[in-house]
């Protein structure tokens, strides 16, 4: 079987805690922190982990509306280095969408 759009499958667990700040220009402040565990049992094929795999998550996200679209941009920080062939734990991203 094939996961579709989320990592987490039917073993993994995730708790996430994020506050949020809305101001009056829709202008939005969010600070995810999450705790997650993949793959508890280890068996099967993991999109992530072939092996269980615990680890901590903290994003900040600030998204503003722009004319007829929307800005987000954030960056976030795990407590371990989750993909394969990296040691990355520090990612961050640029958004602009529009809605019709």
């Amino acid at each position: 079987h094939r996961i579709i759009g989320h990592t987490l499958d039917n073993d993994s667990r995730m708790a996430t805690v994020a506050p949020v700040v809305n101001r009056k220009n829709r202008d939005t402040l969010s600070l995810p922190l999450r705790h997650i565990r993949l793959n508890r049992d280890g068996r099967g094929e993991h999109a992530i982990s072939q092996v269980p795999l615990d680890f901590d998550n903290v994003e900040l996200r600030y998204s503003l509306t722009h004319g007829p679209g929307r800005w987000s941009a954030g960056v976030s920080y795990d407590s371990r280095a989750i993909l394969a062939n990296t040691d990355t734990r520090l990612r961050g991203y640029l958004r602009w969408q529009q809605g019709f």
